[in-house]
């Protein structure tokens, strides 16, 4: 968990070799206590029914990384403070504050957090019960996606944790 000796440089040259990734762009402790939401029907999805099995809000020292780790869900990270570089199956992706990750059923993946200062970030681990004929294939869903302004999705995952009795510490 210690940094690495000419992290800062790496960091830097991964974030300009990879900054193409994040083109996507529409405009120690982890807490693991969940209750479990399920049948989250979305509005304009009727058939669309999600179980989020776990979710939380983790803090990570500078230079800390986790994984890799062979997912066997769904798992929104929603990027709040600090940096990472996201390694999905071998691909170096950055992540600045205000991005979203997902990450699918049998991805391989890891996280190298920002080497200078603390990272926090919040996430939902999910499976999906039952989707739309219509829906899109999973191989087309963006995988890093960087919320503008004025986003819908930051309110939202407020408005969850406040569902599950977590209130908003740590999600402003």
């Amino acid at each position: 968990r210690s940094q690495p000796s000419g992290a800062a440089e790496t960091w830097r040259d991964i974030r300009t070799r990879t900054s193409a990734l994040n083109e996507i762009r529409p405009g120690k402790g982890m807490d693991r206590s969940a209750k479990n939401i399920s049948n989250i029907n979305m509005p304009g999805l009727t058939d669309l029914t999600l179980e989020i099995s776990q979710w939380g809000l983790a803090l990570y020292p500078p230079g800390a990384t986790f994984g890799p780790r062979v997912l066997k869900d769904y798992e929104f990270v929603w990027i709040i403070d600090g940096e990472t570089i996201w390694t999905c199956d071998g691909t170096e992706r950055p992540a600045p504050p205000g991005t979203v990750l997902l990450a699918c059923p049998g991805m391989k993946d890891a996280f190298r957090w920002d080497p200078l200062n603390q990272t926090r970030h919040a996430y939902y681990h999910f499976r999906i019960k039952r989707r739309p004929k219509n829906f899109p294939l999973e191989e087309r869903w963006p995988r890093v996606l960087q919320l503008p302004p004025g986003d819908i999705v930051r309110p939202l995952w407020r408005h969850m944790a406040a569902l599950r009795g977590a209130g908003r510490p740590g999600l402003e």
